[in-house]
């Protein structure tokens, strides 16, 4: 990515020449406008803006798709859209993360909309489907697509055990090429000779992220009490219905439950470490 020259000139190995492009580089909602500008003299707002209704038109279709699958009826489906667009669950979350949906692009919430469609098509047994949506996905929001490509691994070790080794090869090699679409952008970086923040600056910064410790968040700890009651009402309601569900869904529900609460767990874990 072409850096400005005003920005080599006027502030030379400054933080913005040395990392903006690799962060560019991490989501296609982030170099894509700048491409298009570039190369095509396509002003930024246009692709902007086609994100933004992407993002928001996406998030329906992904519901509707996979509450089709689960329950097999289409009106459930559409009733699930106008549930979801009033309820906005991509706020119920425990990591501090803002609403971003209706007021500006966000690699995010494009991203959970490539998730739900990819479930689905694990769901469905595309191992190669799902991989393309993965692989979207992780080019939008390399976080994200890892931390469900590790519950969807979870689900395929729950129904591909003893004697079905081929299967599982074929997946595992799925979420193993995901996973270096993830990394992708810090490997680059890592090849790149550019200063090294030592790890105790760099924990430092980690500190001062709602994110990473949204427990030390004033913001954060008026919204977490409802936040979890919400989630855990889902959560509930989900397993009161498990016996009118397919064996691969509540499969996938309990592999999603025991993974999030693993990856719940190792998030305090990991910054107190």
């Amino acid at each position: 990515m072409p850096t400005s020259p005003r920005i080599r000139r006027g502030f030379p190995g400054d933080i913005l020449e040395t990392y903006a492009k690799d962060m560019t580089r991490s989501s296609v909602v982030n170099w894509l406008p700048a491409v298009l500008l570039i190369y095509c003299k396509i002003p930024p707002e246009i692709p902007t803006w086609f994100i933004f209704y992407l993002q928001n038109v996406l998030v329906g279709l992904a519901v509707f798709h996979f509450t089709r699958r689960v329950t097999g009826n289409d009106l459930i489906g559409v009733m699930t859209i106008f549930v979801c667009y009033m309820a906005g669950p991509w706020q119920w979350n425990l990591a501090h993360y803002w609403n971003f949906m209706s007021w500006q692009p966000n690699p995010g919430h494009i991203s959970l909309s490539l998730i739900v469609f990819s479930v689905v098509a694990v769901v469905d047994d595309r191992p190669l489907r799902a991989m393309v949506l993965l692989l979207a996905s992780a080019i939008t929001h390399a976080g994200l697509t890892i931390q469900s490509a590790f519950l969807i691994g979870l689900y395929w070790l729950s129904i591909y055990g003893p004697g079905k080794n081929r299967e599982l090869l074929i997946r595992c090699v799925v979420l193993a090429i995901v996973g270096v679409a993830c990394l992708l952008p810090s490997i680059m970086l890592s090849l790149e000779s550019v200063p090294k923040v030592p790890i105790s600056e760099w924990m430092s910064a980690v500190y001062t992220l709602d994110h990473a410790v949204p427990w030390n968040s004033t913001r954060w700890m008026p919204h977490w009490p409802l936040r979890f009651l919400y989630v855990f009402i889902l959560v509930f309601m989900a397993f009161q219905q498990r016996a009118s569900m397919h064996v691969r869904y509540t499969r996938l529900w309990v592999a999603s439950f025991v993974g999030c609460v693993f990856l719940g767990v190792l998030q305090p874990v990991g910054v107190g470490g």
